[in-house]
């Protein structure tokens, strides 16, 4: 654990992925000069702008944690459920007063890294258990199903196919006290391939790949138990 703002601790957690949070998402980040602390605060608008000396910077993420100069280029992560989020852009506001009203700092969605990778031909695979408490809301596409104990479901019913590179992001949350998995498979040929999975010994997971077009599914697998699950996808 960390210090986190306002004499609090913040459990750091593994990231699992980077689905992108709401308005009014609790959030916290990291940063050069406050890294022995962990600041939290709210995201209060997205699709913001910066009016910074250099000129107007669009597409941002507005949020009411406070900064110091030094912490540009540091995360930006959901307080719950190890989502990525950004990276510091600038604002105002310091921290060396504590968290206040006037604190204002931006930050640059970590998705237009992800799709500057993919158009670059590279792909980020992130992966790890626990969607959190939203029970996988948030997705474009949210559904439920019934696995026993050593069988799979291969979903969306069937597969997807993608046109555009960029973020595939999925949700898995499961029964209490069992082990589901979580894999992401995409068509080469005849033959569908992993690509990315999610496999701790819980029964909640997610993923993010970042990927290029083509023919995708998933498949959940009941490694131990039996349950209703509820999963949730987006596609680029």
């Amino acid at each position: 654990m960390l210090e986190g703002g306002q004499g609090s601790r913040v459990p750091l957690e593994l990231l699992h992925g980077a689905t992108p949070a709401t308005v009014g998402t609790q959030v916290c980040r990291s940063g050069g000069t406050t890294n022995t602390q962990i600041w939290c605060g709210t995201i209060k608008q997205l699709n913001a702008t910066a009016d910074y000396p250099e000129g107007a910077v669009t597409g941002l993420i507005r949020t009411d944690i406070c900064a110091d100069p030094g912490d540009s280029g540091g995360a930006l992560f959901t307080k719950t459920g190890g989502q990525a989020q950004g990276i510091t852009s600038g604002g105002s506001g310091s921290c060396k007063d504590g968290h206040g009203p006037g604190d204002e700092v931006y930050f640059q969605p970590v998705t237009e890294v992800l799709q500057l990778l993919a158009q670059d031909g590279r792909e980020l695979v992130t992966e790890g258990g626990g969607p959190g408490p939203d029970r996988c809301d948030g997705y474009q596409t949210r559904l439920t199903s019934t696995l026993n104990s050593g069988s799979s479901d291969h979903q969306p019913s069937g597969d997807y196919t993608t046109t555009a590179s960029g973020a595939h992001t999925a949700c898995l949350d499961g029964p209490d006290g069992v082990d589901f998995d979580l894999y992401l498979q995409k068509l080469n040929g005849s033959t569908w391939q992993n690509v990315a999975h999610s496999i701790s010994p819980t029964p909640d997971e997610t993923i993010t790949y970042n990927g290029a077009p083509g023919t995708y599914r998933y498949r959940v697998h009941a490694y131990s138990g039996t349950g209703e699950y509820t999963f949730g996808f987006s596609k680029p």
